[in-house]
């Protein structure tokens, strides 16, 4: 009789309380960041992280092999602004990952843009909130719309432009960006802003209502009609409804997590610059992995105390606004 033996993989994964697979982790390289934009840095700014208490690379590039072994299928490197970190190109350069992704507002001078689309990136998410000179510089404080689109038209990696969508301010330029979308052949994703502390105003832009606008509005609107197509898709587990620009084989993402929010299918976590290990954007619990992994040589230990921790993560959030800055989470 001939014994036969089946060998099956084990993927490994990890599951909260509540079911959900998580398999999406966001790590932020730096705070500092090159622009000030106001729905994301305070007036007077933040102190800056002492840079004691910042992941080195070496400290990243173990944490991000625990979390591969834990399951994390997809990375995604924010900041701050994460270009600005010296070294940040070599570091991508030696990743061993399949999937890893970057945020970025793109503009930082004298980027080597041709090393960038060689780092072995899967897609690029850039952010802009204006593509009126003038108020670009005023939403970054400073930034240069000019610098913003050289690097753009230089970039030959997949790339989805962010617009957090703000009433009295934007909420204009929304067929431009679309325009915008379809003349470069990239993806554009609207975001409903949401609430972080920050001391900002829009002064300038004033509205007797609150700057916060509902995109399930606006999307049905652009529907009816005839801009976009009427069907609706999603994306390796993307947080984004997308619609098909009408005639055209370019897509516009809505991202609606205040008017129809998508806790229930949440499938990430995020890593501070400072090592701190946050399980959702408003949870006010934050926990050191800097201090874990600098005091615990064992790996598996780590993962087994990580596994642990996810298993805090709230079903939703309890509370509408953070008690951090956009700036100190990391995106």
């Amino acid at each position: 009789m001939t014994i036969r033996y089946i060998f099956i993989k084990i993927t490994p994964v990890i599951v909260d309380s509540f079911g959900r697979k998580i398999d999406y982790l966001r790590i932020s390289l730096t705070d500092r960041c090159n622009l000030a934009c106001r729905y994301c840095m305070p007036v007077k700014g933040l102190g800056m992280i002492p840079r004691s208490e910042i992941l080195s690379f070496e400290e990243l590039e173990r944490i991000i092999e625990i979390f591969k072994n834990l399951g994390i299928k997809k990375f995604r490197f924010t900041g701050g602004e994460p270009l600005v970190r010296r070294g940040v190109l070599e570091f991508f350069e030696r990743l061993d990952l399949d999937n890893f992704y970057l945020t970025t507002n793109l503009v930082v001078p004298n980027l080597d843009i041709e090393r960038l689309n060689n780092t072995g990136l899967s897609g690029i998410n850039v952010s802009c909130d204006s593509l009126v000179r003038e108020k670009y510089r005023y939403i970054t404080r400073g930034g240069d719309l000019k610098t913003f689109l050289s690097n753009l038209e230089r970039l030959r990696v997949p790339v989805k432009l962010n617009v957090v969508v703000i009433r009295g301010f934007n909420d204009n330029e929304i067929r431009d960006f679309i325009n915008f979308g379809v003349s470069h052949d990239i993806t554009v994703r609207f975001i409903e802003k949401m609430n972080f502390r920050t001391e900002s105003t829009f002064v300038e832009y004033e509205s007797s209502e609150s700057d916060f606008i509902s995109l399930s509005h606006m999307r049905n609107k652009l529907t009816e009609e005839g801009v976009l197509e009427e069907d609706v898709f999603s994306e390796n587990n993307s947080v984004a409804r997308y619609f098909r620009v009408k005639g055209k084989n370019v897509k516009v993402g809505f991202i609606t997590h205040i008017s129809n929010p998508f806790c229930n299918s949440c499938n990430r976590i995020r890593i501070k610059a400072n090592g701190e290990l946050k399980l959702c954007l408003f949870d006010r619990r934050n926990y050191s992995l800097r201090e874990l992994i600098r005091r615990e040589k064992n790996d598996c230990v780590i993962g087994e105390m990580i596994k642990d921790l996810v298993m805090m993560k709230r079903k939703e959030p309890h509370y509408a606004v953070s008690n951090e800055t956009a700036a100190e989470i990391g995106g």
